[in-house]
């Protein structure tokens, strides 16, 4: 991906709107950013960069995109065309809270699955012990509610874990795991799962 593309495709769209750069794309294949010519085909960047802007649920992954100085305009076109409620403290936030929900899980979940006697006879793990179980996958977070204003947020993971006892096959098991975050901070007690 060449970056220098992607930079100018966000400076443009922060800059001049969305209706702007419409009517700006149907007189010319080429953008003007810092007196530089940049040749941005129109298709990658309504394909590619818009479809970010314009999904709520994918609004963190601009973050990615821009720097930090560019990150405001792109969070003032994202309140003008998604949700007035987006500020920057709460991209930043969510972007940082996924990676922390998922490093928790990686080290936490084999844990609280013993702490929660799923390793007890006539259980789900009974035939294992914990150190014979491991987390095999976790999925990308879906996002099941979230504040912006109080920068809360409720993550959903699907989570595999494997479990093999010496000399026997493997088997597999499949649990959804739910992330809560309140003020900012993930809240370690109100995390909850079930069996998928």
């Amino acid at each position: 991906m060449d970056w220098k593309k992607v930079m100018a495709a966000i400076m443009i769209l922060a800059a001049f709107g969305l209706g702007v750069f419409s009517g700006f794309l149907a007189d010319s294949p080429n953008v003007i950013v810092e007196e530089k010519l940049v040749e941005v085909p129109v298709e990658k960047i309504v394909t590619e960069y818009v479809d970010v802007l314009v999904d709520v649920e994918k609004i963190v992954e601009v973050e990615k995109l821009v720097d930090n100085g560019n990150l405001g305009k792109v969070v003032e076109f994202a309140q003008d065309n998604i949700d007035e409620d987006i500020t920057v403290e709460y991209v930043l936030f969510q972007y940082g809270a996924k990676p922390l929900a998922k490093n928790w899980i990686e080290e936490n979940f084999i844990g609280l699955l013993k702490s929660e006697d799923y390793f007890d006879n006539g259980e789900l793990l009974e035939n294992y012990r914990s150190s014979e179980v491991s987390i095999k996958k976790i999925s990308d977070a879906a996002i099941l509610d979230r504040d912006f204003e109080d920068l809360n947020l409720e993550l959903e993971y699907e989570v595999k874990i494997k479990a093999k006892e010496d000399g026997e096959d493997r088997e597999y098991f499949e649990f959804n795991v739910t992330i809560p975050f309140e003020d900012g901070e993930l809240v370690e007690d109100d995390v909850d799962f079930d069996v998928a």
